[in-house]
């Protein structure tokens, strides 16, 4: 046999052999293809899943901002009408000439009765500004 034979044979036995290959080698591949394209629709879920999630959390995010604004903006409302009856209520005590039953006089020591009666009004001032 001549070398051409050879190769010729060599070459008829190669092609046979691919081609009784192929449907095994593209049924695989096929199937890799398949499980490829499940866990890419399965990854595509999960991003849109968590799109819903971010979504949902910035706008819960954007709500918890908001009531803290609100919340600081009441405090400081309230803050202020109650330094204001606060101040209201210093200023009265420290009236120059004024004498009341709780302010302690020259020379005398402020005791806890002196107090009791101006108490009441105190309550009723943080009350006041408490419900407000």
């Amino acid at each position: 046999m001549t070398s051409w034979v050879r190769r010729t044979e060599k070459l008829d036995k190669y092609w046979s052999q691919q081609i009784e290959e192929s449907p095994a080698v593209v049924i695989t591949q096929s199937a890799e293809v398949g499980a490829a394209e499940v866990t890419l629709t399965e990854l595509r879920r999960t991003v849109q899943s968590l799109e819903i999630d971010l979504d949902s959390m910035i706008n819960t995010k954007i709500s918890v901002e908001n009531s803290l604004r609100e919340v600081e903006a009441r405090y400081a409302r309230r803050r202020s009408t109650s330094m204001g009856s606060h101040c209201t209520w210093s200023q009265s005590w420290h009236r120059p000439g004024q004498r009341d039953s709780a302010r302690p006089r020259n020379g005398e020591d402020f005791s806890l009765g002196d107090a009791r009666d101006s108490s009441n009004s105190l309550q009723t001032i943080l009350k006041s500004s408490t419900t407000r």
